[in-house]
């Protein structure tokens, strides 16, 4: 190990091998490169290319996990407006209406 940093080599960390993400595609997100000198909640992050042309660093697993799915360009919900459950005078309006209707 010793002779890796005199020669000026890069000494891995003992664990798992790294997964390589490089040109993998998750949602929006593209991987271009590891940083190899960083660590993201224990993790590799890698240097991810957006739909609309961002880049961001990430952690590979949140991405693949889909916990970040785009750069943050994407943060407007299209999601349908929660329908309020209707109030005791609706309800009594609407009785009213049908009693006459009928």
């Amino acid at each position: 190990m010793l002779e890796a940093l005199a020669a000026g080599g890069a000494v891995m960390a003992k664990g798992p091998k790294p997964k390589d993400f490089t040109g993998q595609r998750f949602w929006a997100l593209t991987a271009i490169r590891p940083v190899l000198n960083q660590r993201d909640r224990g993790t590799i992050p890698w240097v991810w290319r957006c739909d609309c042309g961002n880049e961001v660093t990430i952690g590979g697993p949140f991405v693949r996990k889909g916990d970040r799915k785009h750069c943050g360009c994407k943060t407007t919900l299209r999601t349908a407006p929660e329908k309020t459950p209707p109030t005791l005078i609706e309800k009594y309006l609407a009785t009213l209406i049908r009693r006459k209707g009928a």
